[in-house]
């Protein structure tokens, strides 16, 4: 494989990747690895680990160190100078691979079970500096800025739009960390796209995805004016086009489900004005309140519930706080993970 970076003359850093068998880790990986090539060429090799290391990880975590022996090493491609994966499920596998290998390990997420020095791990929970891992305002995702404009390029002409032309942007998660989504979710969530369409005079790119519950998308769906829609990607009505990039790309404003933190951190990087969208039903976990909460002060994005309003009588001027994210998130990622593992001794700069 060749390097994902040329930029440099020092020899690429072979990397590892070892990916789980959920798409946001794997994003989460990916990006990570993205990231670190903005700084320093790098020749990537993804490895998917054997199914009995995911199954007993966790069990496996508790016995650390010993048992990584047993960990298999893959053939036919070049020995690593780091091993980085993303995803409970692969944590103890990443960890013991490179244990094993007397190699470095990144990974991004909570540690779990696992002491701190058993990889460099990399989150947006600030208590993770506390124990010598790596805070990240904005965990990387799978495509850059000029990814994003990319895709909105190709997009636009497959479906004969202006290129320069702006669309209010939804990116609808699902249940998990807290939250649970209803039918009269939806319903609240259409009005108020209807009446963002109503004050802005744009129209919006709509995506679903596997972990929307039926009701909700359904909801949302009975209610939304189709001529407010440019472009809709309904999971549940069997469209499963991957179409995030392109819709950033094309973005004038986002609107995300405060759900998952993984899209979050991806309408973050378009610098374009970003609110997540809360359920009448929901419980979020300390961390991930606490990086809504800090997001929200630092003006990167603002919050908004969803419970008992009805926008199309009551939501008068929708105005927003949110400049976006500032700065470039893949790398300023980047940067930071390359100069913490020199710190660390592994390759310098």
């Amino acid at each position: 494989m060749k390097p994902l970076s040329t930029t440099s003359p020092e020899p690429p850093a072979v990397v590892w990747c070892v990916l789980d068998a959920k798409p946001g880790h794997k994003n989460l990986a990916r990006g990570m690895i993205k990231a670190l090539a903005t700084v320093t060429p790098v020749e990537c090799h993804e490895i998917n680990p054997p199914r009995w290391t995911m199954r007993c990880g966790r069990l496996l975590q508790v016995f650390w160190p010993r048992l990584s022996s047993l960990v298999p090493l893959p053939r036919g491609i070049p020995s690593p100078d780091l091993v980085l994966g993303s995803g409970g499920n692969v944590l103890w596998f990443t960890a013991a691979l490179a244990h094993r290998l007397h190699r470095p390990a990144v990974f991004v997420g909570s540690r779990r079970r696992l002491p701190s020095n058993a990889a460099l791990f990399t989150h947006y929970d600030p208590s993770i500096s506390q124990e010598g891992g790596l805070c990240l305002p904005i965990l990387p995702g799978p495509f850059t800025r000029d990814d994003q404009e990319t895709a909105w390029l190709k997009f636009a002409e497959d479906k004969a739009l202006p290129q320069d032309s702006r669309h209010l942007v939804a990116l609808v998660g699902g249940d998990g960390n807290g939250y649970h989504w209803r039918e009269a979710d939806g319903h609240s969530l259409a009005r108020l796209m209807n009446e963002l369409s109503r004050q802005t005079g744009r129209r919006w790119l709509v995506t679903t995805s596997r972990r929307t519950p039926p009701e909700f998308e359904s909801g949302l769906i009975s209610l939304l004016r189709t001529e407010n829609i440019t472009d809709a990607c309904w999971f549940h009505r069997g469209d499963h086009r991957r179409v995030v990039a392109a819709y950033l790309g094309g973005a004038f404003r986002v609107l995300v489900g405060e759900d998952s933190m993984s899209m979050i951190h991806e309408a973050l990087t378009s610098r374009q004005p970003v609110t997540t969208f809360q359920p009448a039903q929901m419980l979020p976990g300390k961390v991930h309140e606490s990086y809504l909460i800090h997001a929200a002060r630092q003006h990167w994005l603002d919050r908004q519930s969803l419970a008992e309003k009805d926008w199309s009588k009551d939501c008068g001027t929708f105005t927003t706080t949110s400049s976006g994210y500032p700065d470039d998130a893949l790398l300023e990622a980047g940067t930071k993970l390359h100069q913490k593992l020199n710190q660390l001794g592994w390759r310098t700069a």
